[in-house]
């Protein structure tokens, strides 16, 4: 029975990607399979890490909780719809699920749907989630294209290949869906940008994707948002009329609608009110540096919840955010991996510095200042909040592929590389 199982959903696996595989054009073919095998792998190596190594997790905590609801399904099928639209405690299978907080509820609740159709299957519910995760990385990856017709190794190597990014968008993880959601309204954001016709399916999807990003990670979102937007309102309003003026001057205009956007922003969510947030993110440390062995922890100098000592440890989060831990700080197999890693980024970010000037007379430079300052703000408060290495290492792929993109782009030592290979 397994095997036939496996049979079918394999071919419709394969016949998804063959029909998305066969309208690529031959440039961007190349990467199609090795980066969706690459993909299934990772959601595969996900589970197989979360059962042997961690000996259990929130992965199959999720999954025994989308049975419960499988089976409340076979049981009564409307009373299973009327809790996937407003579950609660009202409901006897309420007290099955161990995971009753609302982000986890909701990726639950999808997980159920697609158990359903799997037969409880975990590794083929988790190849359909890495699955969705694949194409909306492809989506955004050919849209990239359409702006930077010369960026097919950079693209190709943050967003398909980067291994972090990949490993903690795979599998049956919340990640999945929501870096999903991410690079889909990003594609969106540069269909706009240039001018270019949305799809009724695209509009269907972007409310999916908005509804999913908001849900699942509130607090990317609440750095993506004002990021996109701002940098929508400025190509589409803006630019038209400051196209002559100096590059530092567009970036003011930018940050400050940033900014505004973002003081909005702050209103929307209990842990985003100005009286709480702060004091959310020094409880969020305080909790995980309990939690922490103190050689996987990045420590911050008498952190308080006020702005001026938030403005003093910045400069450390990011650093540590982005480059730590490094080859020589020791750990186990995996912190060995996401040091390698770090230093690859780290190599990355010191390559393109020679070619800093590469940007200067570029239509985009505002997005990419505009990348810049939203990965920027995003590594400074998950490394602040999230001072673990390895969740952090997991937290930051909501910024990390569109950082990893910016250095890439035009990066001589990759250009050098990509040209020794093409030849």
């Amino acid at each position: 029975m397994m095997v036939v199982l496996a049979g079918i959903h394999g071919l419709i696996l394969f016949s998804i990607a063959y029909f998305v595989w066969i309208k690529q054009d031959a440039e961007l073919r190349i990467f199609f399979w090795p980066a969706l095998l690459f993909k299934l792998t990772a959601g595969v190596v996900v589970g197989l890490m979360y059962l042997h190594v961690y000996q259990g997790g929130d992965t199959f905590i999720f999954f025994r909780d989308a049975i419960q609801l499988s089976n409340l399904f076979k049981r009564d099928a409307i009373e299973y719809f009327q809790f996937l639209w407003h579950g609660d405690a009202s409901y006897k299978v309420w007290t099955s699920l161990s995971e009753i907080q609302p982000r986890s509820l909701f990726f639950t609740k999808i997980i159920s749907v697609i158990s359903i159709v799997t037969l409880d299957n975990y590794w083929i519910t988790g190849f359909y989630l890495s699955l969705i995760s694949f194409l909306a990385s492809w989506f955004l990856v050919k849209k990239i294209q359409m702006l930077f017709p010369h960026a097919k190794a950079a693209s190709a190597l943050s967003i398909l290949f980067f291994p972090t990014v990949v490993f903690w968008s795979s599998g049956m993880v919340k990640e999945s869906l929501a870096v999903a959601s991410l690079f889909f309204l990003s594609g969106l954001c540069l269909t706009w940008i240039t001018r270019t016709k949305v799809s009724f399916p695209e509009w269907f999807f972007l409310l999916i994707g908005l509804w999913m990003l908001w849900t699942l990670k509130y607090y990317w979102a609440a750095v993506f948002f004002p990021a996109a937007v701002s940098t929508l309102v400025f190509y589409r309003l803006i630019l038209p009329k400051m196209n002559s003026v100096r590059f530092i001057l567009q970036c003011v205009v930018w940050l400050l609608l940033f900014l505004t956007i973002c003081s909005g922003a702050m209103f929307v969510h209990p842990n985003f009110y100005p009286e709480y947030f702060l004091q959310v993110i020094v409880d969020n440390n305080l909790a995980l540096n309990s939690l922490s062995e103190s050689s996987n922890l990045i420590y911050f100098n008498d952190l308080q919840p006020t702005w001026t000592n938030m403005l003093r440890n910045s400069p450390w989060a990011l650093f540590s955010g982005l480059f730590r831990p490094f080859l020589f700080e020791g750990g186990n197999g995996i912190k060995l991996l996401y040091a390698l890693e770090n230093t690859v980024i780290l190599t990355l970010l010191l390559s393109s510095l020679a070619s800093i000037k590469r940007f200067a007379s570029s239509p985009f430079r505002i997005m990419t200042f505009a990348i810049i300052v939203y990965a920027s703000v995003l590594c400074i408060f998950l490394a602040i909040s999230t001072p673990n290495f390895g969740t952090l290492a997991r937290y930051r792929v909501g910024f990390l592929p569109f950082l990893i993109f910016v250095l890439s782009y035009k990066n001589p030592l990759l250009e050098k590389m990509w040209s020794r290979k093409q030849d």
